[in-house]
């Protein structure tokens, strides 16, 4: 049985249960983007301790985010994706429960904020009916957008003992970047 990682609160239902890992969930992201980002240096980090500007104080990146000082909220897993010449942000939240609107909305709120590369929201659980109703009936796609509606935050189930994202289940369909 895996430990519990420590739980903070950052506005939803943010958790870490032993559905969950931070650790997994860390792992998870450092591979899917050093996979698609092979030229760039991949960092991730469970960051649920640490405010997402004091992050891009460590590693020097102020340049590329110039609003950075005013990110003092803390997301569960980020990765930053650097070179030389860029850097971008992923984060990955999770809930242990069956994600809501409301977990989706602050989610957004950060999204918005910092513009990631990446936004993701991971349960073991399906989202709530109201909410999966609210996406997939009526087609309100627009909770989810974030950067311009040029971006969505990805819902997607977690599968514990594998620790990754069930594959398929990532939901709105299509390219994560």
């Amino acid at each position: 049985m895996k430990n519990p990682t420590e739980t903070a609160k950052t506005g939803a239902r943010l958790c870490a249960t032993e559905d969950i890992s931070g650790k997994s969930v860390e792992r998870w992201l450092n591979t899917l983007l050093t996979h698609h980002f092979k030229k760039m240096k991949v960092r991730t980090f469970e960051s649920r301790g640490a405010e997402l500007f004091r992050l891009i104080d460590e590693f020097d990146l102020q340049k590329f985010f110039p609003e950075y000082k005013a990110w003092d909220f803390k997301s569960g897993v980020v990765g930053l994706v650097t070179s030389k010449a860029e850097a971008h942000l992923a984060i990955v939240d999770s809930v242990s429960a069956r994600p809501t609107l409301d977990d989706v909305c602050a989610l957004l709120a950060y999204a918005k904020v910092i513009n990631p590369l990446l936004c993701m929201l991971v349960s073991p659980e399906p989202p709530v009916d109201a909410l999966a109703t609210l996406l997939k009936t009526y087609g309100r796609y627009d909770v989810l957008s974030y950067g311009g509606n040029l971006r969505h935050i990805r819902l997607a189930r977690w599968h514990a003992r594998r620790a990754e994202v069930t594959p398929g289940s990532i939901f709105p369909a299509g390219p994560l970047f």
